[in-house]
């Protein structure tokens, strides 16, 4: 008999739960109209800063997926001139490495989300200038 009313208790207890949940506004979105904003720590895509990358190929030394392919011409006053800038968003981890190793902030985050696609050529992501 103890056992039976312990059950009721554990019965009740569990409906009284699902009785506040049910009566609190939801927190669903109908996604494709309403959209949420990430959090600012979000990974999205590489945001390349042409002007500020001076093609020093530490990103791409210390990508550990080798994700990042990056080609320059070196000009007449022996600097190097970004040609092209290239990330693989298939095979990239989302580690982080190469933001935090480049010297001149030349990489960041962006905040998007929406990344499905059916073709994974699609996620090489060419940054020429």
């Amino acid at each position: 008999m103890r056992s039976f009313l312990l059950g009721i208790y554990n019965l009740l207890l569990g409906l009284k739960t699902t009785l506040v949940h049910l009566f609190k506004p939801a927190v669903t979105i109908q996604y494709p109209e309403e959209k949420r904003t990430p959090d600012k720590n979000w990974r999205g895509n590489l945001k390349l800063y042409r002007d500020k990358c001076t093609s020093c190929m530490i990103c791409a030394n210390y990508c550990p997926n080798y994700c990042i392919d990056i080609k320059y011409n070196i000009g007449e006053d022996k600097k190097r001139q970004l040609q092209s800038y290239t990330v693989d968003m298939g095979i990239c981890m989302y580690c982080g490495i190469c933001v935090e190793v480049c010297p001149f902030s030349a990489l960041d985050w962006d905040q998007d989300y929406e990344r499905s696609v059916y073709d994974r050529k699609e996620l090489i992501e060419r940054k020429d200038l």
